[in-house]
């Protein structure tokens, strides 16, 4: 490789790299979210090192013209197994997620403490730690914490030879509003221990990208669907 190209390709790095850190990175963490939001304490917060400055935080709201409990239905059956993020689910279908949304309410599918919910149709996912109805719903995984899964549940983790500590929790939040509204903040949290300048950004970059713009539309297709104007409705 001529050394213009690699000169121009790592500027273009660089570039990117700036680019994503500098504007990027907090439009797509903070979407729809006040910075006070942005740092509120909510429901899981204490399950990841550093709470909500931790190396990632994203924290998404929306409000949606319905009360909580026309809300939680519709979110507490998220799930591959299950029906599906509200999301973008061809692009899941392509990345081999085997994600299909299913817009009606099924009550077998309701999440409740001690479950798993399923993101790939390998069967990796996270374990369901805390729900309570009408008010949040919270997920974790954590290298330092790995009970007894059912069979073919599957935590994302390094082996568990290796020293490196990496957690991250997901967690969804209603929030009553006077006139029968609610606020909806979804939050993800994850820390790791430092690897180098390069890695850790690959793996921020990964961990907020992708998530994020997923969990827009999530935010996006749940308000239509508690407020009843979703097409498939």
């Amino acid at each position: 490789m001529k050394l213009k190209t690699l000169t121009a390709l790592m500027a273009a790095a660089g570039g990117t790299a700036a680019a994503y850190k500098g504007f990027a990175r907090t439009w797509l963490t903070t979407w729809g979210a006040t910075p006070a939001e942005h740092t509120m304490p909510l429901a899981g917060d204490d399950l990841i090192p550093g709470g909500v400055h931790a190396p990632v935080n994203m924290t998404q709201a929306i409000t949606i013209d319905a009360p909580p409990d026309k809300v939680w239905p519709w979110l507490v059956q998220i799930g591959q197994d299950r029906a599906g993020f509200m999301s973008f689910e061809k692009l899941e279908r392509l990345f081999g997620f085997g994600i299909y949304n299913t817009y009606r309410i099924v009550p077998e599918w309701q999440l409740k403490t001690g479950d798993f919910c399923r993101f790939h149709k390998s069967g990796v996912g996270m374990r369901v730690v805390d729900v309570e109805p009408n008010k949040h719903l919270v997920m974790v995984t954590d290298s330092k914490d790995r009970p007894q899964l059912k069979p073919g549940d599957i935590e994302l983790l390094p082996p568990k030879g290796w020293k490196w500590h990496v957690a991250w929790n997901w967690s969804f939040n209603l929030i009553a509003l006077p006139g029968g509204k609610t606020r909806f903040l979804a939050r993800g949290l994850a820390v790791w221990d430092p690897i180098n300048p390069v890695v850790d950004f690959i793996l921020d970059f990964l961990a907020g990208v992708p998530s994020c713009i997923m969990q827009m539309q999530m935010c996006r297709e749940l308000k239509q669907l508690a407020e009843g104007t979703h097409p498939s409705l």
